[in-house]
C-alpha cells in the first residue's frame, strides 16, 4: 500500500476519523511512512517499528480505537491514509498529543489542524484541561502549525526529542 494521494486526487477532501481495530495495517503503514519521511521527529526509528510483529500493531490500534486512555486518528483522502496523530491521557487533567504526521503532498491544507483538533476534542471529553506536546525545535512548519492551533511554547529548560535527540520545544494549550 502506498501512502499519500495521486495528483488526480489533490482536490478531494481530507476526512479525519478515529482508528478502528481493523485499521491496524493502515496505522502501521502510516507510521512507517512517517518514520521514513521524518526520522528525526519521532521517538522511535523506522528499524524499531519494522521489528514489531502484527500483534503489536493490532493491540496498539485496538487500544486507540477504544479511546479510554489513548486515541488515534487517521487523515484519509479517498480511503487512502495521508496523516495520523495519537493522544494519551497522562494525568486526570492533562493529555499529550504525539506521533503527528501529514504526507508532504497534502501539507498546508488544514490536515494537521484537523488532526490536532480531533485529539483536543477527545482529551476535553475525558476531562483534560491541558494538551501538551514535544516538537523538534528546527521543524518550523510543525511549530507554526501548533501555534496556529493555540499551543504556546513552555518556558522551560532545554530538552530533546526524537530518536536522534534533537533540540525540542515543549508546547501546551488550555482546553
Amino acid at each position: 500500500m502506498t501512502l499519500g494521494i495521486s495528483a488526480s486526487s489533490q482536490a478531494n477532501q481530507v476526512t479525519i476519523r478515529r482508528v478502528r481495530p481493523e485499521d491496524w495495517q493502515l496505522v502501521r503503514c502510516v507510521r512507517l511512512a512517517a518514520l521514513a519521511d521524518a526520522p528525526d521527529a519521532f521517538g522511535r526509528t523506522l528499524e524499531e517499528e519494522l521489528a514489531h510483529p502484527d500483534a503489536y500493531w493490532q493491540e496498539r490500534t485496538a487500544e486507540n480505537a477504544a479511546g479510554e486512555t489513548s486515541c488515534a486518528f487517521l487523515a484519509l483522502i479517498d480511503d487512502v491514509p495521508c496523516g495520523y496523530v495519537a493522544g494519551l491521557l497522562r494525568e486526570p487533567k492533562r493529555a499529550d498529543l504525539f506521533s503527528m504526521w501529514v504526507a508532504g503532498n497534502v501539507r498546508r491544507r488544514g490536515t494537521g489542524l484537523a488532526l490536532a483538533q480531533a485529539v483536543a476534542v477527545w482529551a476535553r471529553e475525558r476531562g483534560a484541561e491541558q494538551l501538551s506536546l514535544k516538537v523538534v525545535a528546527a521543524n518550523s512548519g510543525a511549530v507554526e502549525l501548533y501555534r496556529a492551533t493555540g499551543f504556546d511554547v513552555e518556558k522551560a529548560a532545554a530538552t530533546s526529542c526524537g530518536a536522534r535527540e534533537a533540540p525540542a520545544l515543549h508546547m501546551h494549550k488550555r482546553l
